[in-house]
């Protein structure tokens, strides 16, 4: 296994690929879940296989404001400013319907927590 899994995913698939994933040996040190689905995924087979967040693997995902609430311990992530997103997004389709000259890359920034 090359420590990327992809695959349609279902509640059932989801866990699947993590408790493979977490079966490894040895262990992977990190896993970063690409959707909630997916993280909560890997917190249920940490714990059915005993290991300990963040002592024996690290977590990270996308936005976790509403998981770290539910989560213990709290995941680490990587906070995308949406609002942001949105307004520039908004602003660059006003751009192109008005055929004024518009940027080929937006930046914005994020920040990630880890824990």
């Amino acid at each position: 296994m090359n420590g990327l899994l992809t695959a349609v995913i279902t509640h059932e698939t989801a866990l699947q690929a993590a408790r493979e994933l977490l079966s490894q040996s040895p262990l992977p040190e990190a896993v970063f879940a690409t959707d909630s689905l997916k993280l909560m995924s890997i917190y249920r087979a940490a714990a059915e296989k005993n290991i300990a967040i963040p002592q024996q693997l690290a977590v990270v995902g996308y936005s976790n404001e509403t998981l770290s609430f539910i989560l213990t311990p709290a995941p680490g992530g990587i906070d995308i400013p949406t609002q942001e997103l949105g307004q520039q997004s908004c602003e660059l389709l006003f751009r192109l319907i008005s055929g004024k000259p518009s940027p080929q890359n937006i930046t914005v920034a994020t920040h990630m927590t880890l824990k």
